[in-house]
């Protein structure tokens, strides 16, 4: 190298330039290969993971399909039957007895005539009670078993001082008044007041 002409220093500053290169180098290639390794085992922890799911579906289905079974027998499947338009109070009467034997507070049932403008045949029904969630829950129960209630359009719940507070919005089939009355199945008929 002397007959280059470089000097001594310069050499051991390119030695030490191609160490720290080497080095830099080094350890660039064991952070890959950290990185390689822990996508391995991630990917592996994945395939696990898929299988897992894959051994457990079958078994998940059994159990919703038991499960829907079971709601199903729980609760009663009622055919719509419409009500005529003077039983009306008869109907808000009997929401609110439901409404009792559940366990919750009405605070208030309201028919919506105006409703009846938009169609003829559904009666919308304000109603907002309070109470207990699983009170609640038993009182949707029974009302599902009315053969006017057409479907629930809304149910909105809040925190309230009482528990909490239910604004429900209840459709009632009706028979509009150009319309023959069929026979009324006697679940459609409400209970006498005790």
């Amino acid at each position: 190298m002397k007959s280059l002409g470089i000097p001594q220093q310069s050499l051991v500053k390119i030695g030490i330039y191609l160490a720290i290169l080497l080095l830099v180098a080094f350890f660039g290639n064991m952070e890959s290969r950290n990185k390689v390794a822990r996508l391995d085992t991630e990917i592996s922890r994945v395939k696990n993971e898929i299988r897992k799911q894959e051994a457990l579906y079958p078994v998940y289905t059994r159990l919703k399909a038991e499960f829907d079974r079971k709601v199903l027998n729980e609760l009663e499947l009622v055919q719509t039957v419409p009500m005529k338009q003077d039983e009306v109070d008869k109907a808000t009467d009997m929401i609110n007895r439901m409404a009792t034997l559940s366990g919750i507070e009405t605070t208030s049932i309201q028919p919506d005539p105006g409703s009846l403008a938009e169609d003829p045949n559904q009666l919308l029904v304000n109603c907002e009670f309070s109470g207990d969630y699983f009170n609640f829950r038993e009182f949707l129960k029974r009302l599902g078993a009315v053969p006017y209630v057409k479907h629930i359009q809304q149910i909105v719940t809040q925190e309230a001082a009482r528990g909490l507070l239910y604004t429900m919005k209840v459709r009632l089939a009706v028979l509009s008044s150009n319309a023959t009355a069929a026979p009324a199945p006697a679940a459609a008929q409400p209970a006498k007041k005790q």
